[in-house]
Order: structure tokens, then sequence, then C-alpha cells
């Protein structure tokens, strides 16, 4: 049976009473899934004010609505945004239901792919600067052969410097949730995707600009070279 929303508007007030510190805790506490279905009331984001819930300045979500946080992993999301826009703030949450129970994704890289990409490349493939940590290319992490240490390999990642990192999982975040994938022509590119189209499809996260900046530019520069070319024909076909 799933609570009503002042059910969960007098747990809010308890929350805030005791200082719930932990997320998990106390999301599980104030939305209070149903127990077989998983599903909870409606819930105003206005609501969450004064608890650990609360939205960020920008209202665009919280790290624990990220696609692969802790509460995502366990329960299906639905983030509803002002006038419906993809990119607006969130204005309400609800759980729709329990996640399957699927094998958790091994996301640690082996040592020696770690030591061989930065002795190859030491920059940040985004940047420029130099690289501190190591990102995998696919965000969706589900290949089976990048989960398992035996089978990764250094094609499978790339070095990135912190601040491109984070900005890399928050557009990542931002494409599980609306299904709409990132547009690189807004950062100057030449084509939004090199594969695929504007919604995430069967392509995945490869074609997309946060896939592999190099292999984006290269294939991006070719797609360009093809449509010169192409248009050239038109053009000669007119004239004669």
């Amino acid at each position: 049976m799933i609570d009503t929303l002042n059910d969960v508007l007098l747990r809010i007030e308890i929350a805030k009473k005791r200082k719930m510190t932990n997320i998990y805790s106390t999301f599980c506490y104030i939305m209070k899934p149903d127990f077989e279905t998983g599903k909870s009331v409606k819930v105003d984001v206005k609501y969450l004010k004064g608890t650990v819930l609360e939205m960020g300045v920008n209202k665009n979500g919280s790290p624990y609505l990220r696609r692969n946080s802790k509460i995502r992993n366990k329960f299906d999301i639905k983030l509803y945004r002002k006038n419906e826009r993809p990119t607006a703030e969130i204005i309400a949450i609800e759980v729709v239901g329990l996640k399957q129970k699927n094998k958790q994704f091994n996301r640690r890289i082996r040592t020696d792919i770690k030591e061989e990409l930065f002795k190859n490349n030491p920059y940040c493939v985004f940047t420029g600067v130099k690289a501190t940590e190591t990102d995998h290319k696919d965000s969706s992490y589900s290949d089976p052969l990048v989960s398992n240490p035996k089978t990764q390999t250094i094609e499978h990642v790339q070095g990135v410097c912190r601040s491109a990192n984070t900005l890399k999982r928050d557009v990542c975040s931002m494409c599980q949730e609306t299904n709409i994938r990132f547009d690189a022509t807004k950062i100057g590119e030449y084509v939004p995707y090199t594969m695929g189209g504007k919604e995430y499809d069967k392509y995945g996260c490869k074609g997309c600009y946060y896939y592999s900046p190099i292999e984006f530019k290269e294939q991006s520069r070719e797609i360009f070279k093809l449509n010169i070319i192409k248009n050239e024909r038109k053009i000669t076909d007119i004239k004669t």
C-alpha cells in the first residue's frame, strides 16, 4: 500500500527534528516505497527543503539522484521537471518501482592498464592538462568485457583531469535521465553525434563526444570531408 502525501510530510518533519544525515536511509524513510511494488507517492521537492534530500542551488538534482547512485541502483525514480523540459529544474520526484537485481558492474581498472595509459598519454583528452584520473569511455557501465578485469583493455578507458571527469559525469547523468544525447554542436563541433541520433539508442554511448573526444573529432572530420564531396558532386550535376 502506497502512503499518502500527508504521511510523507509527517515523516519529513520527523527527519528534520532527528537531523537525519544518511542520504539513503533518509530517502527510504521519507519516501517509504511500497515493500512489494517499490512505488511511492509523488513528492514536490519544495517539501524536502531542510533535509539532506534538498535539491542543489541550481535545482537540477543532487548526487543521490544520479543514475549510478545507491538509490537509483535500488529504485526506479521518475523526475518531474518544470514545463516538462529535459534540462529544466526538478520540481518533484516519485519512486515508480524496484530495480531488477543485476550483477553489480565492476568499475575497477587494472593497474597495468592505468600505468600504460598514463605512460602513452599523460594528458587529459578533454582539456590537455595533466591527467589525474582514468575514465570509462562507456558511461552506461553495461559492457561485460569492461567489467571483467581479464578482458578489459586500454581501449576501454581514457585519461582525464578531475574537472573534465566531473563535467562528463553530469552530462551523462542528464542523458540517462532524459534519454536525450549530448549535442556536440553546442561546443562548436561540426556534427552533434558521429553515430546514432538524438535519443540514446542501439549505439549506446558510442558516437557521443564524451565517449571519446579524440575519436569524435577524427570521425567528425571524415563526415565533414564526405559532405563537401557530396555537395561538390551536386553542384557539378546541376551545371551539367
